[in-house]
């Protein structure tokens, strides 16, 4: 609203050339270059979204069938998160430049004569140094959520559509694809929106003509006059609006596609709305036979509906076969058939019963067998990936740059085309020994504010996400909406229109302002993550502690609070992350009078001092790491003495 506003000429930090209510920062905004801007950038966001959601997709699902031995390849992708992106951006500049690791090795393996044969991938007009950017930082997040979606499928599922003859392709497109496609378009809209609206990448790798919509506002707002803020405020505002667009689209699209879940035009449901039990039965409609061969998901249906009636039919001992027992190959493929007969798929193919004895499925930690006495990872008998193919293709991706920066760090002079360092230099290292108080103070610094916006985080949402995780709230899934829209909108829109008031009440260029304004930005995390807690601990202890006689308080303090402690700790990491690799939100408000590391580093990154710039970049992950695990080890501490 206070964005909106200023791009009216209403309440302008500085005041408006035009004075008073106005419409220029509009017009400016139609007949300028921001529609340019603006289509620059949507391109740039669904590019960068759009690849990260299928590299993320293709990466979880190989780590999903790794086996069990193989699983800590997962945590590898975990590392480009711990870095801010404004590291990101420099880490790219790196690689990829043409001065870079990757084109010193293209030279050394005969790929390129020289740096000019190698791609411009950095400001080359396109954007792609921005693109691969966030899809490095960017894919690790999406693995996070596929991994954990395809954590609840069963396995056994796929497992049939291999039985009914569907390739890897079509299994994986009939049965995984539909599984974890609400993450993946959840995804796509959260890397999209925030992309769009970033200001630290495209500082670093961004083109100078056109730019990033984040860019064009900041430009307008302090690199001109006092005329062109309400223009950056009526760019935010297109962009808010833009935004919410967006959003209210997705959903509204994810309620259509909900609501063909439900009727039964997708997943061919019978008329009450329940899954045929058998569809030769009289009471199941044509219609609905027509709805299974016609939604292109014929091999799911069959695959889930084998399933389910092989794990609810009696055997010939009269005893019914459960979901987490035994049930024998022979009925899932007689089943398969007779559901394809029914549904008039004659062209399916469907392996011959008998052909395997019994199946076991896997047990808690355990594996699959087969009647020939074969073992097998879950479902991953047939077609397993090799482990150590996965392994290296994640540790080339996410590792080998990092350690690039150790190498960095050691060899001061290491430049084009030698692929290996010539020399090495103790100089990085004896410069943090002698500038230490000065990094420590620009560290501590970012470590105070972050964890005030944590716990000033924790205490705003800790009764507001009570109240929408039990339903005391009116319009309860709008206001829920409103108050997570920080999280998909663009922080620079919030961030400027805060800063007028920060201005008018003296509150600017201190810590207070910097910690409000990251804690706007970033409560959304919290208040998520203190709803599912609120939802799995539930009113039953509460009433319990109320029936002893406890008070409200005493009740939150003794009771509520150690059991919300996971979900506190899960959204306090995510804050705290957020607060402490913030540069920019901390650089505006904060006018370069509060220190903090991003603010030292930034710098550093520009000065070309590439050795220097890595050993920074290395001491601003090792903090959060650090954190991370002492936390983790309190909280697991503290669970073990109350017996939780």
């Amino acid at each position: 609203m206070l964005t909106a506003l200023q791009s009216l000429g209403i309440g302008v930090p500085a005041g408006s050339a035009q004075g008073g209510l106005s419409l220029y920062g509009w017009r400016t905004l139609l007949h300028g270059g921001a529609a340019d801007s603006l289509l620059y950038g949507v391109r740039v966001a669904g590019l960068s979204a759009a690849i990260s959601v299928v590299l993320g997709m293709v990466a979880a699902y190989g780590v999903w069938r790794l086996p069990r031995r193989w699983q800590w390849a997962g945590l590898l992708p975990r590392v480009p998160l711990i870095l801010p992106h404004i590291a990101v951006a420099w880490l790219v500049v790196l690689v990829c430049a043409r001065s870079g690791v990757l084109s010193s090795l293209s030279y050394a393996l005969g790929m390129t004569a020289g740096q000019g044969d190698f791609p411009a991938l950095l400001y080359g007009g396109d954007g792609w140094g921005m693109i691969i950017a966030y899809v490095w930082k960017e894919t690790p997040f999406v693995m996070l959520l596929v991994v954990a979606s395809l954590r609840r499928l069963d396995p056994r599922l796929v497992e049939m559509g291999r039985m009914l003859g569907g390739g890897r392709w079509r299994t994986f497109r009939a049965v995984v694809l539909p599984h974890v496609a609400p993450v993946l378009r959840v995804c796509l809209v959260i890397l999209f929106l925030y992309a769009l609206g970033a200001v630290e990448v495209p500082f670093v790798l961004g083109e100078t003509r056109p730019v990033m919509p984040g860019i064009a506002a900041y430009n307008a707002f302090f690199h001109g006059d006092f005329a062109g803020r309400p223009a950056a405020m009526a760019l935010l505002s297109a962009l808010f609006v833009f935004g919410v667009g967006v959003v209210a689209l997705y959903a509204f699209l994810e309620g259509r596609c909900l609501s063909g879940l439900l009727t039964g035009r997708v997943m061919g449901r019978a008329q009450d709305g329940r899954l045929p039990s058998d569809p030769m039965q009289d009471g199941y409609p044509s219609g609905r036979q027509q709805d299974w061969r016609h939604s292109g998901d014929l091999l799911s249906s069959a695959c889930r509906w084998a399933a389910m009636r092989a794990a609810s039919v009696p055997d010939v001992r009269g005893r019914r076969w459960s979901m987490g027992g035994q049930w024998p190959m022979a009925r899932q493929v007689s089943l398969s058939r007779r559901f394809l007969s029914a549904t008039g798929a004659e062209g399916a193919s469907v392996p011959a019963a008998g052909q395997g004895g019994r199946m076991e499925p896997r047990a808690s930690g355990g594996t699959l067998r087969t009647g020939h006495g074969l073992p097998h990872s879950r479902f991953r008998s047939q077609e397993s990936v090799r482990p150590a193919l996965v392994t290296a293709a994640l540790v080339a991706v996410f590792v080998l740059p990092l350690l690039a920066l150790v190498v960095q760090v050691a060899a001061p002079v290491w430049s084009w085309p030698d692929l290996w360092p010539r020399d090495f230099s103790p100089r990085t290292v004896l410069w943090l020994m002698d500038n230490g108080p000065v990094v420590m103070r620009h560290l501590a610094w970012s470590v105070w504010y972050a964890l005030l916006t944590t716990g000033l985080c924790l205490v705003v949402c800790l009764l507001p996400a009570r109240a929408l995780a039990f339903g005391l709230v009116p319009s309860g899934p709008l206001v829920e909406g409103l108050l997570l829209s920080p999280a998909l909108l663009p922080a620079m829109g919030f961030a400027l229109g805060l800063y007028g008031v920060f201005v008018r009440s003296g509150l600017a260029d201190t810590t207070v302002a910097v910690v409000l304004v990251l804690a706007v930005v970033s409560f959304p995390y919290m208040l998520r993550a203190l709803m599912v807690g609120w939802q799995t601990v539930g009113p039953d202890y509460a009433r319990c502690a109320a029936n002893l006689g406890a008070g409200p308080l005493r009740t939150l303090l003794a009771v509520e609070l150690p059991l919300l402690l996971p979900a506190v700790v899960a959204g306090g990491s995510v804050v705290f992350l957020v607060a402490f690799s913030d540069y920019f939100l901390v650089y505006l408000v904060g006018g370069g009078l509060v220190p903090s590391f991003t603010g030292f580093l930034f710098p550093v990154l520009q000065s070309g001092d590439r050795s220097l710039a890595a050993l920074l970049t290395l001491v601003f992950m090792a903090v959060p790491v650090l954190l991370f695990v002492l936390v983790e080890g309190l909280t697991l501490y503290f669970m073990h003495r109350r017996g939780m």
